[in-house]
């Protein structure tokens, strides 16, 4: 089970540290006048929105108490 739980833990780190990857690089990408920013508005919002909602998995994996 600790190796299955170690595994999922890894994993929903690593799309943590994606999410705001492609958040910082979006950002970059509206701040030097790429054009279309309503659409890249809307990608960095959804980095966003992916980011918590993969901090709160990792956040209700740490508290469980049957891991």
């Amino acid at each position: 089970m600790a190796e299955y739980t170690y595994d999922i833990i890894w994993r929903v780190f690593h799309r943590i540290k994606e999410s705001k990857e492609a958040s910082y690089w979006l950002r970059i990408l509206r701040e030097i006048g790429v054009p279309n920013n309503e659409k890249l508005n809307d990608l960095i919002q959804e980095s966003l929105e992916l980011k918590n909602i993969f901090g709160s998995i990792m956040k209700n994996i740490h508290f469980r108490k049957d891991v």
